[in-house]
């Protein structure tokens, strides 16, 4: 553990512990454990959190609608009758934090778990009569634009919706089944589904009212299973959430679930999971796990169903994550079908086998790649995570291994590399520290600062440089932290040129983890366990003194993205901490490219892309998904919903068909010897999987613009 976390560690126990000689003036025996738990957390949030806001009138009536919308995101169980009953506490929920006291809390989730029941037996009653395959008018899919109906009544109207949309769904799905059941040709299959929809199967019909009922039946079983345990969690979150996004009260059996991680150690298909407004999205992918292996799922999907196999799947779009992960974990070698909504509309089934994650694919790996007819050779380093095992310092850390593959790459003669740092989501900040320092003499890395304004820079602790040629750094909007600092440093040092999506993810600032349990005195043990508290504890900054909290780094060459017209990373979380700077630290900047070179670079980078079709349909797909998402009304008409995924479903394929034969790609196995048929099939397996990555070839493209340029080494 390293001194910060050290000092952070001892100063939330103090802390802690001066709390509870504030509040243990009763006996253990009366001690009330929520009460506890609620002004512990309070308490700790505002007094620690890097940057807390003031706990008054207007934070409460924040707090108010925040956990009513938590509580029933898509809006449909609680009415505008029930807010009113509620609005009393809107200017109290402050006063209740401070106190312990749940009236609040209890009388809403009362008032909740009555709609519940009630609803439930309207939906049994709707759903005794057929839906229609088409109807008219629309339904609305983004929670964000819906708003609560007038009163109980009005439920009906928005149930029969939602149940309409949902058959509609079903019946699709199905009828698509059917069309792969009877071997239909890729070509026959679309014409095929719309003669089912213009002229409706009943069989299929029948099947998917019975799916309908199965479905919600089960979504009400699971909602009657949340206990009041459960809801005080999304209370509690609601309130760690408000300082910033990446602020969390875990209960007990969440922290379990974070350290043997919902996506990754356990056998299962590696995404990390996440709720936003309802749905369970994929926050990222572990790397290593089936799921990146596969490379189908990707962060931002959102996954409404989970079957196992061939089996019918289940509808898990309503459930809260804990919920949802029981039915997507399993056993090795099983199968689970994921069907996802991606960013653009297009809903497909994605099948994964599950496995534990490969630690060998998490660590650096490196290439050497020409263009076919020319005489310059690159290296290519790619980075999945930052891994640092500071446990037993005879494991593998990403410093060291980027160190080895640079030293090996140099000894054969490249021109220039590539260090990909894509999809990274950070790690060991030490070695990111050391990372940056491969390629510099000495200086300055980054700065850290705590929420007493007190400043650490943390510098390159070597001062040899094991890599000054021409470099390049691969970003995209999903290359956070630890990725960030290295590509900031580089760039403002002007060691590298970085490309990639228009910025970084954004996150700037740096948790710390603190068991509530340690804070407990004897006496009070009967009160474990209490949860764990992840809190933003510090913030990130350049050496020139700007944060890479919200805006991320940015792209010196900037290549066309799917999501360039959405807000992804953290500017699009809640409450995210804002940008700001402070003094910029003393530091030699490098023999950087001039502004000339990089003008001649982007003229030539963006003839290429104009040029090549890929990146023509990823503008085309970017402008689509933005449309979609300002457009979010689905019609309640089959026919119309089937049309617009099979549009979206094209459009994919045509970005998924790029190839550059053009491209040789040689693994980097200095010294290996005796290869396993195994590891040569892998190897060509990731060598074809370049070849089809338009972003490496373009950046490739670039750096050999760079290498023969006038100026250029």
């Amino acid at each position: 553990m390293s001194a910060i976390a050290l000092s952070i560690r001892s100063r939330l126990v103090l802390t802690l512990l001066f709390f509870l000689i504030m509040v243990t003036g009763c006996s253990a025996q009366n001690f009330n454990k929520d009460r506890f738990v609620v002004q512990l957390l309070t308490y700790s949030l505002f007094s620690q959190h890097y940057a807390p806001p003031v706990l008054d009138n207007a934070l409460s009536s924040t707090l108010f609608d925040e956990f009513l919308e938590n509580l029933d995101p898509q809006k449909r169980f609680l009415t505008k009758q029930d807010i009113q009953k509620l609005e009393s506490y809107r200017y109290l929920v402050d006063d209740q934090l401070l106190s312990g006291k749940t009236d609040f809390f209890d009388l809403a989730i009362g008032i909740y778990s009555t709609r519940i029941k009630e609803v439930e037996q309207l939906v049994v009653s709707l759903l005794k009569n057929p839906f229609p395959l088409q109807s008219t008018g629309t339904i609305e899919t983004d929670p964000k634009k819906t708003t609560y109906v007038s009163e109980m009544a009005d439920l009906t109207s928005l149930w029969q919706k939602r149940l309409t949309y949902q058959c509609q769904l079903t019946y699709i799905e199905k009828a698509e089944a059917k069309a792969l059941l009877e071997k239909k040709s890729t070509s026959d299959r679309y014409t095929f589904v719309l003669a089912l929809l213009h002229h409706p199967d009943p069989s299929l019909i029948e099947a998917s009212q019975k799916k309908l009922k199965k479905d919600n039946t089960l979504l009400f079983k699971n909602l009657k299973k949340e206990t009041r345990k459960d809801r005080l969690n999304v209370y509690l979150n609601t309130l760690a959430h408000r300082l910033d996004p990446h602020t969390d009260y875990m209960a007990p059996e969440e922290k379990e679930n974070f350290d043997i991680g919902i996506s990754g150690t356990l056998e299962g298909i590696g995404a990390v999971l996440k709720e936003e407004e309802g749905f369970i999205k994929v926050s990222s992918i572990v790397v290593g796990s089936a799921s990146w292996r596969q490379k189908e799922l990707k962060a931002e999907d959102i996954i409404l169903k989970v079957g196992q196999g061939n089996t019918d799947p289940i509808d898990i779009s309503s459930m809260r994550v804990n919920e949802a992960v029981q039915y997507i974990r399993g056993k090795k070698g099983t199968e689970v079908r994921l069907t996802v909504k991606k960013p653009n509309g297009q809903i497909l089934v994605i099948p994964i086998i599950r496995d534990i994650v490969v630690i060998e694919d998490t660590y650096a790996q490196s290439a050497i790649v020409r263009f076919s007819g020319s005489k310059r050779r690159f290296g290519y380093i790619s980075l999945p995570l930052f891994y640092h095992d500071f446990s037993n310092t005879k494991n593998r850390n990403s410093a060291d291994d980027i160190k080895k593959e640079l030293v090996s790459l140099q000894s054969q003669g490249v021109d220039g590399i590539v260090l990909d740092l894509r999809n990274n989501s950070g790690g060991a900040l030490d070695d990111a520290i050391k990372m940056a320092g491969l390629f510099i003499k000495d200086g300055p890395i980054v700065q850290i600062r705590n929420k007493d304004n007190d400043i650490t820079i943390q510098s390159d602790p070597d001062p040899n440089i094991v890599y000054s040629g021409p470099l390049i750094v691969m970003i995209n909007t999903f290359s956070a932290s630890a990725s960030e600092i290295v590509a900031a440093a580089l760039q403002d040092y002007g060691r590298a040129l970085i490309v990639g999506s228009g910025h970084s993810f954004g996150k700037g600032t740096v948790q710390g983890f603190f068991n509530f349990d340690d804070t407990v005195e004897r006496g009070y043990s009967h009160l474990k366990p209490l949860g764990s508290l992840k809190i933003s504890l510090q913030k990130f900054y350049r050496i020139t003194g700007e944060s890479t909290q919200y805006k991320g780094v940015l792209s010196d060459m900037v290549l066309p993205d799917t999501l360039d017209n959405t807000k992804v990373g953290e500017k699009s979380l809640s409450h995210s901490l804002p940008w700001d700077k402070i003094s910029m630290t003393y530091f030699t900047r490098h023999a950087a490219i001039s502004s000339k070179e990089k003008a001649d670079l982007l003229i030539k980078s963006e003839a290429r892309i104009r040029s090549n079709p890929f990146f023509e349909a990823i503008k085309t797909q970017s402008q689509k998904i933005k449309l979609s998402q300002e457009n979010s009304k689905e019609p309640l008409h089959a026919t119309l919903l089937y049309k617009e995924q099979h549009r979206a479903k094209k459009d994919i394929d045509a970005i998924r068909s790029f190839q550059d034969p053009s491209l040789e790609v040689h693994p980097n196995d200095e010294g290996a010897l005796d290869l396993s048929q195994e590891k040569k099939d892998k190897q060509t397996e990731k060598a074809n999987h370049l070849k089809k990555d338009a972003y490496l070839v373009e950046t490739l493209h670039i750096l050999e613009d760079a290498v023969m340029h006038p100026s250029g080494k």
